[in-house]
């Protein structure tokens, strides 16, 4: 609730459905949330490009300066199918291949050149193409 309103979203309690802590590898302080309805949820992810600027700090004034550097981060949680496409892309576009990588409905989508359109891709043999 709080990373949504400093992203000036409009989540309230209702529309969540549920949301725990994750004990991940490597992750800490991972929340999972379940969204009522998918136009909550896009809403925040349309908000999360706005992260880059926020930190931890800034909406967690009493943790302290020992995380001001942290960020935070709103990711999807993707089948393992579409993870493994995802990262992909995401290494192609560390190498210098993509301009964009992005997921809109579980579905992957890159961007080759600023005036390209993206394009989605379905499997490995549609990244093998770019």
């Amino acid at each position: 609730m709080n990373v949504a309103k400093a992203l000036n979203v409009v989540i309230t309690p209702n529309n969540i459905e549920i949301s725990q802590k994750l004990r991940c590898h490597g992750a800490t302080n991972t929340i999972i949330a379940k969204f009522v309805s998918h136009k909550a949820k896009r809403e925040l992810c349309k908000g999360r490009i706005k992260l880059k600027d926020i930190k931890l700090a800034d909406i967690y004034p009493s943790y302290g300066s020992a995380i001001n550097t942290s960020r935070l981060f709103i990711n999807k949680n993707l089948m393992n199918f579409r993870c493994h496409l995802l990262g992909r892309a995401n290494g192609m576009k560390i190498d210098g291949l993509l301009l964009g990588t992005w997921t809109i409905n579980g579905k992957v989508f890159v961007k080759t050149s600023p005036d390209g359109t993206p394009a989605r891709i379905l499997g490995d043999a549609d990244s093998d193409k770019l």
